[in-house]
């Protein structure tokens, strides 16, 4: 990572997400801002909507252009099953999440949690997730680029993160 983007990070990182906004920065500076109580995500200049798809086994879910981020309540729950499983997003769409427990380091700061391997059946696009319970999803990929939480609390944290 070049010193440069690590610069802009800690420097975004320094702002205070306010409510449910949620941004993420890529490497080629690329950023996503999500604002969870409108459902609009700003990419860069453009602002469009998000679709909340949330499903039976799925209540944390949101879909854009075809990037799924999911997070299925297995891994939320007290007894987390770190097992493949399918999830019906609708009548077409499925997703296949596999679940990891990993520990990483984002801006040399160690967070456990788990890498998040989903597959969409109707798109066949794989999607990365890095999603820590005390903090949210710290990470996702996106058309082959990933985003990393540019804020402490990421998507679908906790209310105690932001205290």
């Amino acid at each position: 990572m070049s010193k440069f983007l690590l610069f802009v990070i800690i420097i975004l990182n320094t702002s205070i997400a306010k409510g449910e906004s949620r941004g993420y920065i890529s490497a080629a500076l690329d950023v996503y801002m999500f604002d969870v109580n409108s459902k609009k995500v700003t990419m860069n200049d453009s602002t469009d909507d998000f679709i909340d798809c949330s499903a039976d086994g799925v209540n944390k879910c949101i879909k854009l252009d075809g990037t799924i981020i999911a997070i299925p309540d297995n891994i939320i729950s007290e007894n987390v099953e770190l097992e493949l499983k399918v999830y019906s997003l609708n009548e077409k769409e499925k997703i296949y999440a596999y679940p990891i427990l990993r520990k990483i380091n984002l801006l040399s700061i160690e967070h456990e949690g788990y890498v998040i391997h989903l597959e969409n059946s109707n798109t066949h696009a794989e999607e990365i997730i890095f999603f820590s319970k005390t903090q949210g999803v710290l990470m996702f990929s996106n058309s082959g680029n990933t985003f990393i939480s540019q804020f402490r609390c990421g998507l679908f944290a906790p209310k105690a993160c932001e205290g």
